[in-house]
C-alpha cells in the first residue's frame, strides 16, 4: 500500500499529465477527455464526465466520458430537463451520483 508521501507523489503526476495536456495540445477536446480519464484513475470511479449545455436545442452533450455507452462515435446527447445539469449550475457544484 503507498504511503501518504507516495499517494502525493501519484497524485502530483497526474496533475502534471493534466498540465501537460493543456499546454501541448490546441484540441480541447484531448484535453478534456485527458482531465476524465485523470479523475477516474485518481479515484474509485469506473465512470466520469464533462458535458456541455446547447442552449439551442437544450440538450447536454458530452465532450470527453469513461465508462459510459459508445454512441457509434457521436457524443452522448439527451433533453437538458432529463439531467442534473439544472441542479448542478444552480449549486455550483459537481454531483457525484452513487451506484444503483
Amino acid at each position: 500500500m503507498p504511503t501518504h508521501a507516495g499517494t502525493r507523489a501519484i497524485r502530483l503526476q497526474q496533475l502534471l499529465r493534466i498540465a501537460k495536456a493543456v499546454n501541448s495540445t490546441l484540441d480541447l477536446e484531448s484535453v478534456l477527455q485527458t482531465i476524465v480519464d485523470t479523475v477516474c484513475d485518481l479515484t474509485t470511479w469506473k465512470m466520469a464526465c464533462i458535458a456541455i449545455v446547447d442552449e439551442g436545442t437544450q440538450e447536454v452533450i458530452f465532450v470527453a466520458q469513461r465508462g459510459f455507452h459508445d454512441q457509434g462515435g457521436r457524443p452522448a446527447r439527451w433533453p437538458i430537463t432529463e439531467s442534473l445539469t439544472p441542479q448542478a449550475t444552480a449549486a455550483g457544484r459537481t454531483i457525484v451520483v452513487s451506484d444503483t
